[in-house]
């Protein structure tokens, strides 16, 4: 029995829609604005590299709480 037999619909854990997407791909979140993307500043990239938040995560700006929830990132959708 496959997914077109069982009417699932993917959803892709990675989709925050169009707006959050690119909001997060240049780092504007935590009140970092587009003067942060177009003029050099010291801040951290969020996140670590290796694991990346979902639609599934419980919010979407903890970052700090990565190291205690890391297991909870890695899991396959």
């Amino acid at each position: 029995m496959g997914n077109a037999e069982c009417f699932q619909v993917y959803i892709n854990p990675y989709d925050f829609g169009r707006r959050k997407n690119w909001q997060l791909f240049l780092g504007m979140v935590r009140g970092r604005t587009w003067r942060h993307v177009l003029l050099p500043s010291p801040h951290k990239p969020t996140g670590e590299g290796l694991t990346w938040h979902t639609v599934h995560s419980d919010t979407e700006d903890d970052s700090e709480e990565e190291d205690s929830n890391r297991g909870e990132y890695l899991k396959d959708p």
